[in-house]
Order: C-alpha cells, then structure tokens, then sequence
C-alpha cells in the first residue's frame, strides 16, 4: 500500500461532517486558525516516530506522509485531537466506549510497530538517513586454542 498525507478531507470523512466542522470551529479566539492542520501535524509525527522506531521499517523522504495502512488509526488519532481540545471538563466532550475502545488498540497497534511486531508497507521514497537494519555476522574458521584454563592454571 502507499504512504499517504492526511488531509482535512480524510478527517471530515472519519466522523458525521457536522460533528467534525463543530471541533474545528469552535472555540477559536479571533485570528485562530483552524486547529486542524496543527492536529494533522502532531499525529503524523506520531505515527512516523512509531514507524521509525522498528529498523526494519523505512520512512518516506516526505514528512507529511504516513503508510497507508493507518490511514483510519491516524483519522481516529486527529478525531481525538480536536476532541480533546474542547474538553476542558472532561464532561463537555466526553469519549463514547467505542472512542476509547479504538483508542487502546490504535495504541497497542502503534506500540506493536514500534516493537517491530508489525511491519508497515515500503514508501516509495525512502528516506537516505543513514538508519539501516542491524547485521549479522558468520563466522567462516576460528582459530585453534592454543592456551587452555588447565594449562594456565597455577600461574600468577
């Protein structure tokens, strides 16, 4: 699958388009832009750390993208965050049981890339950071022992 940038489209397209227009147009103080594009940011961030994390995973040279595989981990994410941000309470905008059900998984997915216990699609462009997976090593011949605990025992 290909990488992806989360667009504020993909966001609308997450949950009922009113409900996601409410998140980002309230509560926004004169000259505030819309939170949105700032939420989009922080998860991809997130999401790209995450896949970084594991070495047999590669990063696109494009830092707005993220594989397209999480495309729905990362719209529940930036769903989130707009939620989050109108509840100050902790009652206002309260996390439905389907919310946090979604929420422990997109976790432990995040924390299972992270591990390496999944592994996500190759970008197109990876990037030349120089990160690479670790090697390994073969050893062809060794050489003889020549010097033994027995033969060196009583030394000082």
């Amino acid at each position: 699958m290909s990488w992806i940038a989360l667009t504020p489209e993909d966001i609308d397209a997450a949950k009922a388009g009113a409900q996601v227009a409410a998140l980002r147009t309230a509560a926004l103080a004169g000259g505030q832009v819309d939170p949105i594009t700032d939420a989009i940011t922080r998860v991809t961030l997130q999401i790209r750390i995450a896949v970084r994390s594991c070495e047999r995973n590669r990063l696109d040279s494009d830092e707005t993208l993220i594989p397209g595989e999480l495309k729905s981990l990362a719209q529940r994410m930036v769903y989130r965050e707009l939620q989050q941000r109108l509840n100050v309470s902790r009652t206002a905008l309260a996390l439905t049981e389907d919310d946090r059900m979604h929420w422990d998984k997109d976790i432990t997915m995040l924390r299972d890339i992270a591990r390496c216990d999944l592994v996500v699609s190759a970008p197109d462009n990876p990037t030349s950071d120089g990160v690479q997976a670790a090697g390994s090593i073969r050893v062809v011949s060794g050489a003889r022992r020549q010097v033994s605990r027995d033969r060196m025992r009583g030394l000082t």
